[in-house]
Formats: C-alpha cells, structure tokens, sequence
C-alpha cells in the first residue's frame, strides 16, 4: 500500500509514493476518517491459538452492567 502527497493549487502536482505497509491480503477497507485501514490477515496463527474475530456490539451498555458507576 502506497501513499502520495497532492496539492491541487495552483496546479496539479503529486509527490513521490511512500510504502506505508506490505499487505498480505486483498481484504481490507479504510476507516471513515481516511486514517486507518482494517486488514484480514492469512491464517499464520500458532497453532492452539485462534483467528476468531469477536464484535461486540452494546459494548457500553454492557461495560455499565458489569461495572456500575456508584453515585
């Protein structure tokens, strides 16, 4: 993956590509901020260990049950 500076005034002039990361999958998509990438990595876990990916969704609703806040 590849990065370029671009200015557009007064003209159209691109930078030299910098690498930013060598990526071992096509799978992969960029933050709404244009800050961040999300990757899918090959299987090279060890073996024993997992290549799960667990979302939590409510995650603060659920922080607050198991950690309530006393007033």
């Amino acid at each position: 993956m590849m990065a370029v500076d671009v200015e557009t005034s007064p003209s159209f002039r691109a930078g030299t590509p910098k690498l930013l990361f060598e990526k071992e999958s096509a799978a992969y998509d960029v933050a709404s901020d244009g800050k961040r990438f999300l990757l899918i990595k090959g299987n090279s876990a060890p073996q024993g260990q997992s290549n799960d990916l667990r979302v939590v969704l409510n995650w603060f609703e659920e922080l607050r049950r198991r950690a309530p806040v006393s007033k």
